[in-house]
């Protein structure tokens, strides 16, 4: 193999570490999912008191998201050298995914900023800063919801919907990761969804196309990492 193709098996596996580290991460939202965002200052002190409870929590859930963020880049480009003869699919998809981590990266930092690093300064505090940490909180929570609306659509619907087709076109095996990569693209859309009045009608879908891409993404990398020995052996 070239030097460009022996990338692909350690962008496989890179693959299968960031789809294991996002799959930690998507769990934890388990526990940090049932925490109550507050509605005005008087239910910061409850909100902090269960943030510090959990806190465990909401830092596996950020540092397992950003290792998978940083890790799914040596993925994409080893995914977008496989499929590069679909090359108008494998070129925008590889340029949304790498938009949408770079935008989820500060997305993640800043939802464990506001959750972790305001409970130690209510401490010390009281009550009588609510109001401005509330503000504080409101206003960085709006931020990181946005980047993290805005990167999972490019990261778990569009990218991946478009790098399945390249792989479909392409007829890279097997054929069924770039059919859940596709529905994975589609069932992304429903970030969108966060936009609406009540976004509590989609998380089922939201679920749905996190472990889609989770599967996806292990499969696809799996696939990869096995590429180098299959050549070398000659069996592919």
């Amino acid at each position: 193999m070239s030097s460009t193709h022996t990338f692909i098996p350690t962008g496989g596996w890179a693959g299968i570490l960031s789809g294991t580290a996002v799959l930690v991460s998507s769990l934890t939202t388990v526990i940090t999912s049932s925490i109550v965002r507050p509605e005005d200052p008087s239910e910061v002190a409850a909100f902090l008191t269960d943030v510090a409870a959990s806190g465990y929590a909401f830092h596996l859930y950020g540092w397992s998201g950003l290792i998978g963020l940083v890790l799914a880049v040596p993925f994409t480009y080893a995914l977008f050298l496989l499929v590069r003869g679909a090359l108008n699919e494998a070129w925008l998809g590889a340029i949304f995914m790498v938009a949408g981590l770079i935008v989820l990266f500060p997305a993640y930092i800043l939802a464990m900023l506001t959750t972790t690093r305001l409970s130690p300064l209510f401490d010390v505090s009281g009550e009588s800063t609510a109001v401005s940490i509330y503000v504080v909180f409101e206003s960085f929570a709006g931020v990181a919801t946005l980047m993290f609306l805005l990167g999972s659509l490019l990261t778990f619907s569009i990218a991946p919907g478009l790098l399945s087709v390249a792989w479909l076109r392409t007829r890279t095996t097997p054929r069924w990761i770039g059919w859940l990569g596709v529905f994975a693209g589609v069932t992304g859309l429903a970030w969108a969804g966060m936009l609406l009045d009540d976004p509590e009608l989609l998380p089922l879908i939201w679920a749905i196309n996190a472990f889609a891409n989770i599967i996806w993404i292990i499969a696809a990398g799996a696939t990869m990492a096995r590429l180098q020995v299959s050549r070398e052996m000659g069996t592919a």
